[in-house]
């Protein structure tokens, strides 16, 4: 992934820019598969417990909802908790673990929720879903949204303004787990304040968090205040906070018309990272766009070295299979000439070659089965705890959620696998040409080969 950030002067060509390179024919010379175009731009959100002041600042982008991009941002390895986009009109927030903490958050407990400052003559504390939490976004963001919600918050008929006399008569609360929420819904429906003041209370399935969860909506008489809502939550304060409800509001009703979204920045996706650099050069010569340097040779290194590593692994396990082999067939052949006294009798009083192959084969590839369960296990613990005490010796604080040392996967269990099968044949072959002795030969070691 190489972004790519165009001067001021250029944002209304990037639109064509995307057109002129997004070709089958420059993508197979320059080695790259798709180009994402984006707008970045700050959220201000409220600190923990805090929604008088104090906001803090955050830099974002928009993608969509079917962008390959989120792929990648929420592999396993990266995705601390939560899950995908669903639609192109979601108007739940991914954010980074950076983001999380610094409003005050711990890992341990994410908030389902989080406060974004909205500006509609003053500030207000507007619930946004929390989709997903990652430890690291690409770039410089600590959050994504997509192009729809972008479109709401820039919206000059201001659609999230939960002043407004239709959200504050709505009475919609989110609760994690079903059993708090069918209670809450029994309490809310034998209220008698509620009950008098309400048409119905449902219950609905939740979607938009990193976790489901529910919604009690309570249709309320349209007889009632405009401030009803606050102050029966606020009486019943204690109530709802034993159930871990939080009010949120329906910004689905508000209609409003989608902008025309300007383009500020292009993220290009590469194959072949080797040809970054001739890339770069296209651009400046035909777009006049300068790609980062620092960024393309990062880019390049990066290449470089993962070939490396990829090279020096690939040998390393090829020479230790060719290892192994050498040393069980000398280890079996030196056991054969111990015990040849022992086969020629056993030939002596009938038992077939097949009956000691198969007996033979199946005893040294069970020793060979725990071998590599126990290696992997002892490679697993020491290697783990060896990775992180170097780790704590550099001075590098951890990822949470990352795995710096791990033996214990798929690729292991084919190489293991691959090792075992190379293993058995070079057993049968030792062992089939050491039982082609009479025997005669065998107990008398001698030898039918001249």
């Amino acid at each position: 992934l190489v972004e790519i950030r165009t001067s001021y002067d250029k944002i209304n060509q990037i639109e064509n820019i995307i057109k002129d390179i997004d070709t089958k024919q420059l993508k197979e010379e320059y080695g790259f598969t798709y180009i994402d175009g984006y707008s970045s731009f700050s959220m201000d959100f409220f600190q923990k417990s805090d929604l008088s002041g104090n906001e803090v600042l955050f830099l974002g982008r928009t993608i969509d909802s079917d962008n390959s991009l989120l792929k990648q941002i929420l592999k396993t390895e990266n995705r601390i908790v939560g899950r995908d986009y669903v639609m192109p009109e979601d108007q739940a927030v991914i954010v980074s673990k950076k983001l999380i903490e610094d409003l005050g958050h711990n890992l341990d407990s994410i908030p389902y929720f989080l406060n974004y400052s909205y500006y509609c003559g003053s500030r207000m504390p507007v619930p946004l879903p929390v989709l997903a939490v990652v430890t690291d976004l690409p770039g410089d963001y600590d959050f994504l949204v997509t192009k729809f919600l972008k479109d709401k918050i820039d919206s000059e008929v201001y659609p999230l303004n939960i002043s407004k006399e239709n959200q504050q008569r709505s009475f919609i609360v989110f609760v994690p787990e079903e059993k708090n929420v069918d209670d809450l819904r029994n309490f809310l429906r034998n209220n008698k304040e509620l009950r008098s003041n309400s048409k119905t209370v449902d219950k609905y399935l939740f979607k938009q968090t990193y976790q489901n969860g529910f919604i009690i909506n309570c249709l309320l008489e349209d007889s009632v205040s405009v401030d009803f809502v606050k102050n029966f939550i606020n009486e019943n304060g204690s109530i709802f906070k034993k159930y871990n409800a939080i009010r949120i509001y329906n910004f689905e009703a508000d209609d409003f018309k989608r902008r025309v979204r300007i383009i500020d920045h292009f993220s290009v996706f590469f194959d072949d990272l080797s040809k970054t650099g001739e890339f770069r050069d296209f651009m400046l010569a035909e777009h006049g766009v300068i790609v980062d340097l620092n960024q393309v040779k990062a880019k390049e290194n990066y290449a470089f070295i993962q070939n490396i590593s990829n090279a020096t692994s690939w040998f390393l396990i090829v020479l230790s299979i060719i290892s192994i082999c050498l040393f069980i067939s000398n280890l079996l052949k030196n056991h054969i000439e111990k015990i040849k006294i022992n086969l020629g009798t056993f030939k002596a009083f009938g038992l077939n070659n097949i009956s000691l192959i198969i007996t033979y084969s199946f005893i040294i590839t069970v020793l060979i089965i725990v071998s590599q369960i126990a290696g992997a296990v002892i490679s697993q613990l020491i290697g783990n705890s060896l990775s992180k005490l170097i780790i704590e010796i550099s001075g590098i604080e951890p990822e949470a959620g990352i795995n710096y040392f791990t033996i214990l996967n798929i690729f292991s269990l084919r190489v293991s696998l691959f090792i075992l099968m190379i293993s058995f044949l070079v057993i049968l072959t030792v062992l089939r040409q050491s039982l082609t002795e009479t025997p005669g030969n065998l107990i008398y070691n001698r030898s039918s080969k001249k």
